[in-house]
């Protein structure tokens, strides 16, 4: 896999994903290879990462839909060449780690929740029985008008500034309203 033509090798990924999803196998850890399994470590991407984007598409609605898949893991690859240098980290954010899904941060429910999983999907410390992108996460995403891998990229470029974000977001919300 180059740089080059990450974006192929992450459709790829989730096509096999899809396709065995919609066969009836619904176990990811038997959906790839020796060689998908390198070129995921390389994408700092994990098996049921595909599995719960491929999952969420088959079972609400297409969506999230491929090009979210590939839009968000490529934040995530970005994150980890340039700010990890290519090393994994080997610490877990589980749901002890997580605010809960009502409490609010300048008045917005959810966000507080959201900062921390995008945190954690840019380090590639998200546990497994969590998705960066669930329909949790899509609805605050759909009614503020905000794109998923726009959210990620807005947490690691303003360093995960909480009032940042949270200026960031009540001006989308405005803008929102006013179109």
């Amino acid at each position: 896999m180059t740089h080059y033509t990450y974006t192929q090798t992450l459709e790829a990924l989730w096509n096999k994903a899809h396709a065995a999803y919609n066969s009836g196998n619904q176990d990811c850890t038997t959906y790839f290879d020796a060689t998908d399994l390198e070129a995921m470590q390389t994408l700092g991407l994990r098996p049921h990462e595909v599995y719960d984007f491929v999952d969420d598409f088959c079972r609400y609605d297409n969506e999230p839909d491929r090009t979210t898949f590939v839009m968000v893991q490529g934040v995530r690859r970005s994150y980890l060449q340039e700010m990890q240098g290519g090393k994994h980290s080997d610490k877990t954010i589980t749901a002890e780690d997580l605010p809960p899904k009502t409490d609010e941060v300048g008045g917005i429910a959810w966000l507080p929740r959201l900062i921390v999983k995008a945190n954690a999907k840019l380090r590639g410390e998200l546990h497994e029985d969590f998705m960066y992108g669930c329909a949790g996460d899509r609805n605050f995403f759909r009614e503020n008008d905000i794109h998923p891998a726009e959210f990620l990229s807005l947490t690691w470029y303003t360093n995960s500034n909480t009032q940042t974000i949270v200026d960031w977001v009540k001006a989308r919300r405005a803008q929102k309203i006013s179109s």
